[in-house]
């Protein structure tokens, strides 16, 4: 039976190219972030130039161009060689985050051993599929740094050693600056860690 199973696998036909290519792209996109930065890669080795929108624009005809928000929206636009204002143009849209779960914040509880957080739905998913398996976490965090500098005397304060005759000197003080700056990244834990388990039948109404 095994060895039957195995010749019908190696004669199966494989599978078209661009459904491995969608299953490989799934696979990188955990979630709405990662699916941008995903999509962000694969436009910049397509040719495509990513754009700022809080600066100046600077297109061009036959031109490709790409811009992200939030890095969870991604937009891309290409411009026609032969491209004048006024002509039609077609528009493309997809959820980069829908069908999801949702861990929520602050509802971690720990009971008879077992760690629980509480999840949220969000879209229109088949979520009995997701029962009774080995999930893993994604998504973003947000790293703050602050960077420490010493600067020179404040405004006002006078040099060590004032000169003779002149006011009192003193020691100069060091005004603390403080930058802070915000990082993003990704975060991907691609180990089992947690698991939602089907309800018993009597409580599952």
């Amino acid at each position: 039976m095994a060895a039957a199973a195995a010749a019908a696998a190696a004669a199966a036909p494989a599978p078209p190219a661009a459904a491995t290519e969608l299953v490989e792209f799934l696979n990188r996109s955990w979630t709405a972030f990662h699916a941008v930065d995903e999509c962000r890669q694969r436009l910049l080795k397509a040719g495509y130039q990513q754009l700022s929108e809080r600066e100046e624009w600077r297109l061009e005809a036959g031109g490709k161009y790409f811009f992200t928000r939030n890095y969870s929206t991604i937009a891309a636009f290409s411009i026609g060689k032969k491209f004048k204002p006024g002509n039609a143009f077609w528009i493309i849209g997809a959820h980069t985050d829908s069908p999801c779960l949702k861990l929520k914040p602050n509802s971690k509880a720990s009971k008879a051993g077992f760690l629980s957080v509480a999840v949220q739905t969000y879209g229109g998913g088949l979520w009995t599929t997701w029962f009774d398996r080995d999930l893993g976490i994604a998504g973003r965090v947000l790293l703050r740094h602050v960077d420490g500098q010493e600067g020179g005397r404040g405004e006002g304060e006078a040099a060590e050693g004032g000169a003779e005759g002149g006011g009192e000197g003193g020691k100069a003080a060091l005004v603390s600056v403080k930058q802070v700056r915000l990082e993003h990244r990704l975060v991907r834990i691609d180990r089992p860690v947690l698991r939602i388990p089907t309800l018993a039948i009597h409580l599952d109404r």
